[in-house]
């Protein structure tokens, strides 16, 4: 797997990380309550993530605007040894339930361009857990199987 690939799935995690309040999901002698009351605006403000996947771990910090975007971050990536670094950027929605998705982008500084690195994009699937001071993040494109967590700092 390529550096690249790691650092985007990582900024997904970022972007996953979220707070505010919900409904938490229970049972009931009628079944389960799913949670509901879930916006844009419970991903809002400052998140560590950590991702792993095979062969390759990434960590870092994603600011989140409370409407869909992703306005700063940075990430660094290990991918077999070759550590590349960059800024993140991307969008994201969340739905009533706490599910969402996201697209991140990964864009490599001099250093890590010069070793090889490059400019990423991937996509993510999203669960907001516990109130949403958590996102559960997994990467939904076909050649990486990777997955995170981000938390509200």
């Amino acid at each position: 797997m390529k550096p690249q690939s790691l650092g985007l799935t990582f900024l997904c995690l970022c972007l996953t990380a979220c707070g505010g309040t919900a409904a938490r999901s229970s049972s009931s002698a009628g079944g389960t309550v799913l949670a509901a009351g879930f916006t844009a605006k419970n991903v809002s403000g400052g998140y560590g993530l950590s991702i792993l996947t095979f062969g390759a771990a990434a960590s870092g910090v994603i600011t989140a605007d409370g409407n869909g975007s992703i306005t700063a971050g940075q990430e660094t990536v290990n991918a077999g040894g070759l550590s590349c670094h960059g800024t993140v950027s991307g969008s994201y929605t969340i739905n009533a339930d706490g599910s969402g998705d996201a697209t991140l982008f990964l864009t490599e500084d001099a250093a890590s361009s010069a070793k090889g690195c490059q400019a990423l994009a991937a996509h993510y699937s999203l669960a907001l857990v516990n109130g949403g001071q958590e996102i559960l993040i997994a990467e939904q494109d076909a050649t990486v199987v990777a997955t995170g967590v981000a938390v509200k700092q």
